[in-house]
């Protein structure tokens, strides 16, 4: 229960977009709002204390005007439940939910102080490839123990990854990172799930929707390998893979391919080995993609150099250049092949048409009488 006291000024507070409204309130007979953290269109976060446990926490409220919404308090009921049965270091927890009077859900969650992906990306805080794979791999057995318990996040992007505060000498890298927000998250139903909610509503952010999201087509685990795909390419090259409106997003999730990120004036220096990763977990076609999180979380967990990038073995390029040097040598053995056997078969087939060959010795021979047999067998065909 919230402190009835203070209930109606609360309220007002909210709508008028004074949060130091809800300060000081006790929620639930045991949690006590501090300060406010920060606010979004879908909800509000305030730090606060729990009595019982003596810790801080963060509790989460949605917008009283939206909780008019049953759609709404669905899915914040969900990203709660969802959230709470999942346990890894790389989710943020969720302790506990519940309806204030005023009829606003709220979640207990553990609270967490640092920056979205989002924000450093903005702020081109993130400057190496060896970087961007030490969050991408957090991020990744984040989205691979969803998977293991049969949960999709169906909203990867990087305003709901956090890179936690610490130490300003501590790589931005090697900082723990939390995925968050599992308020689109669904149960795998027979392996594949809708992209679409019960009232019909597109779910996702366009910028790194899946194409079969942007289908509306049914969905699999393979949907947030693709999401995590469109996050990489931001991260690495500064800029999201598509540009424009949402209708633009999605047509080109569907039918154009991406620019090489080292088109694109970055700070980061990309090998090829990363760029191919990328592609592949952007692939149109599903079963072109990743098979599993786990497949792409061993495909960047390669063990870093110290003061270098990540580096992966060149493969594809080796076996291609070993293909070619494979078909040019083929291709000079049989030329070979075919030199050899017309000098030595050049006899025999000038038998077999009736030509009939004799060595002379041109040494023992009159110049002048040779000369003369030259041309008499010229003239008459016979040579």
């Amino acid at each position: 229960m919230i402190d009835c006291t203070k209930k109606e000024n609360s309220s007002t507070a909210q709508n008028s977009g004074d949060l130091r409204g809800f300060v000081n309130l006790v929620i639930g007979e045991r949690y006590i709002t501090q300060s406010p953290i920060g606010e979004g269109g879908w909800s509000v976060v305030y730090k606060a204390f729990d009595r019982v446990l003596h810790r801080d926490v963060a509790i989460k409220l949605l917008h009283r005007p939206l909780a008019a919404n049953t759609e709404n308090l669905a899915r914040f009921e969900r990203e709660a439940r969802t959230a709470s049965t999942l346990n890894h270091p790389n989710i943020g927890g969720i302790y506990d939910y519940g309806v204030l009077p005023t009829g606003q859900p709220y979640m207990v969650m553990e609270l967490l102080r640092g920056s979205t992906l989002a924000e450093l990306i903005e702020k081109k805080a993130i400057t190496s490839e060896g970087e961007v794979l030490g969050i991408i791999r957090q991020v990744a057995a984040a989205l691979a123990h969803a998977h293991q318990k049969g949960i999709l996040h169906r909203d990867v992007k990087p305003s709901n990854i956090l890179i936690l505060s610490a130490s300003p000498n501590i790589s931005i890298g090697t900082r723990q990172v939390k995925l968050l927000d599992f308020g689109l998250a669904k149960c795998i139903e027979n392996d594949k799930v809708s992209t679409l909610t019960d009232s019909g509503v597109l779910v996702g952010t366009p910028s790194y929707m899946s194409p079969e999201q942007c289908r509306r087509a049914r969905v699999d685990h393979r949907t947030d390998i693709y999401s995590l795909g469109c996050t990489m390419y931001e991260l690495l090259s500064g800029v999201k893979p598509f540009q424009g409106g949402a209708a633009d997003c999605m047509h080109a999730h569907l039918l154009e391919e991406p620019l090489s990120m080292r088109k694109h004036t970055s700070q980061i220096q990309i090998t090829h080995s990363i760029e191919r990763i990328v592609r592949q977990a952007m692939a149109k076609n599903p079963e072109s993609r990743f098979k599993s999180m786990e497949e792409m979380l061993k495909a960047i967990s390669m063990p870093d150099r110290k003061g270098a990038q990540y580096m992966l073995p060149q493969w594809g390029e080796i076996a291609s250049g070993l293909r070619t040097s494979l078909k040019l040598s083929l291709r000079l053995a049989c030329g070979l092949c075919l030199i050899t056997s017309a000098y030595y078969a050049a006899p025999h087939l000038l038998d077999l048409v009736g030509v009939k060959t004799v060595e002379i010795d041109a040494a023992a021979l009159d110049k002048r009488a040779l000369d003369e047999v030259v041309k008499e067998m010229a003239i008459t065909g016979k040579l």
